[in-house]
């Protein structure tokens, strides 16, 4: 299969890949799914990651890259 076909979903549910690096909850977990996800898709394979909710009103959908 090519890896253009491929498709992953991570799941983080200990710590949001979009914070603030040293914020509540933020640390080296969401710096390494942040940047496993964005290697990932460099490589041409799709990745969804699901996260906890922080804030109601967050935007509940955000596009890494």
């Amino acid at each position: 299969m090519p890896a253009s076909q491929l498709r992953i979903a991570m799941l983080s549910v200990h710590s949001c890949p979009m914070g603030n690096l040293g914020a509540k909850d933020t640390g080296g977990m969401s710096v390494y799914i942040r940047e496993l996800a964005r290697e990932l898709g460099k490589q041409g394979i799709w990745v969804d990651i699901y996260t906890r909710v922080h804030d109601p009103r967050d935007e509940q959908i955000l596009e890494l890259g």
